[in-house]
């Protein structure tokens, strides 16, 4: 990675520089206090200011680093950003952007109507701008006098020819920065981006500082709801030989905040139905739980942020954000995993994408809507989790589910001898569990009383014996599932 001395300003004193007017201008690209989301279609990618160098003649913006690929099959973690590594200004007003060649494309934000220049060359192609509008317009609901720059490309012979960045558009704004952009990490036809695979027109869609319109989608806010609301989710699995399918009816109880800590009880109403050459099952069931709900750094990075993934060792993803019908959404990363390699290019470690086989999909979150959601069809093999209804805030939307719960199956009320726990309370640091008849397997999950997760073990056979020195005094919940039942227990340790 090249050396630069970097002189790392606060934020905040950069903010006053501009409204004071040092290296003031009457249009710009970004204010550097703010982060900003610019929108393509479906992506929504973030842009923030990391550090600023700054010296007699320019000042240079470093933007954040993404994971970006270089070369064909070269990805840096703390690749450029999708704009550009950095945005160099100078006193005069001009601003450069530098592509994934590190060459520079000039916006000069103070041409005047009908100003034309030269924004980029090369020995075969140059891209010639030119200041094509300038009057008021809305920036996110706020009136503001906005600039709007327009493209040409041109052969060696300075012909205007064919090329994708004809017709594109640059935005300025006054007092809001960049209202209209293009990845220039990809300008003017690299095609080396991870998430926008061509040059690409990027439209504002919010900031911070204060905030308005769209903001990074958090863990907290996947998981925002309110009692009374209603979340219908159908989920298939099939294989060789077996095909099953869970509907799942969850109503929010209760909630409680307690510091960083979001609490909820769910009531889950929960359909199976298991079919195979051996067995044809169906239950319905309802269970109480409880759901602890706190920050989660890694899931709230700004999209396209790279992050080390302890799940795949040596290895990093990220998670990008979108909008569909159901509004925002975030995927975490499930396809997007890059394995640390040998060789380096422009001076950093090269990683490549992991090969995954099966049927694996996106994990895929919506604002106030929970997740994980995924769909992985391939004919035989599926893995799909779907919401299929929801009811939030008065406002409904899908189909909802409709099935009768089997009360015999019901949680903490089946069969209180099928299961036995003993001693129960217990003082040691172990239990002994019982079962009226042989499994092949048992998933056990032990919780305090909030649903937060302890342990967890799978059991077989007819008694098993489980170790619990590592839990506290209190009372603990015991919930014991197989494909076709659901049972909770109470523990209490004295």
């Amino acid at each position: 990675m090249k050396t630069r001395f970097i002189l790392h300003v606060n934020l905040v004193l950069a903010g006053l520089l501009f409204a004071n007017g040092i290296y003031a201008q009457d249009y710009r690209v970004l204010q550097p206090e703010r982060t900003y989301q610019y929108s393509s279609y479906t992506d929504i990618l973030s842009m923030h200011v990391d550090s600023i160098d700054t010296d007699s003649t320019v000042t240079t913006y470093y933007l954040i680093k993404n994971l970006q690929q270089m070369d064909w099959n070269c990805f840096h973690v703390l690749g450029p950003s999708w704009m550009g590594d950095r945005v160099a200004i100078q006193p005069d007003g001009s601003t450069f952007f530098y592509n994934v060649s590190d060459q520079p494309v000039l916006i000069k934000t103070q041409a005047l109507l009908n100003e034309e220049w030269i924004c980029y060359s090369r020995p075969d192609l140059s891209i010639s701008a030119s200041i094509s509008s300038v009057g008021i317009n809305d920036v996110l609901g706020i009136q503001d006098s906005i600039k709007t720059v327009s493209f040409q490309a041109k052969n060696a012979d300075g012909q205007n020819i064919s090329h994708e960045v004809n017709g594109m558009n640059l935005t300025l704004s006054k007092n809001y920065g960049l209202v209209k952009t293009l990845n220039f990490h990809d300008f003017p036809d690299s095609n080396f981006g991870t998430i926008l695979l061509s040059l690409t027109e990027l439209s504002l869609c919010g900031y911070t500082n204060p905030e308005v319109g769209v903001q990074n989608l958090t863990w907290k806010q996947v998981n925002d709801h309110n009692p009374g609301d209603e979340l219908h989710t159908r989920a298939t699995e099939t294989g060789v030989g077996f095909s099953k399918y869970i509907e799942t009816i969850a109503l929010v109880l209760d909630k409680e905040i307690s510091g960083d800590t979001i609490k909820y009880t769910w009531e889950n109403k929960i359909k199976t139905s298991y079919f195979s050459p051996d067995s044809n099952t169906f239950t319905a069931i309802i269970d109480t739980i409880g759901v602890n709900i706190t920050s989660d750094p890694n899931f709230d990075n700004l999209s396209g942020v790279s992050w080390t993934s302890d799940y795949w060792g040596d290895a990093s993803t990220v998670n990008l954000m979108g909008q569909n019908e159901l509004g925002l959404t975030k995927t975490d990363g499930s396809l997007h995993i890059y394995n640390k390699g040998t060789w380096t290019y422009l001076g950093d470690t090269c990683y490549t994408p992991m090969i995954i086989c099966g049927c694996v999909s996106e994990n895929v979150y919506y604002q106030g809507l929970a997740g994980p959601y995924y769909y992985c069809n391939m004919g035989i093999e599926s893995n799909i989790r779907e919401l299929v209804y929801y009811k939030k805030d008065g406002l409904e939307w899908g189909t909802p589910l409709e099935f009768t719960v089997n009360a015999n199956l019901q949680p903490n009320a089946a069969n209180p001898e099928f299961i036995s726990v003993f001693p129960n309370p217990v003082t040691e640091g172990t239990i002994n569990i019982g079962f009226t008849r042989n499994f092949s397997k048992v998933r056990l999950l032990v919780t305090d009383i909030s649903g937060l997760k302890l342990a967890e073990y799978t059991l077989t056979g007819k008694n098993n014996t489980i170790d619990i020195q590592h839990l506290k005094k209190g009372n603990y919940l015991l919930r014991f599932s197989t494909d076709s039942m659901v049972i909770t227990k109470k523990l209490v340790k004295l």
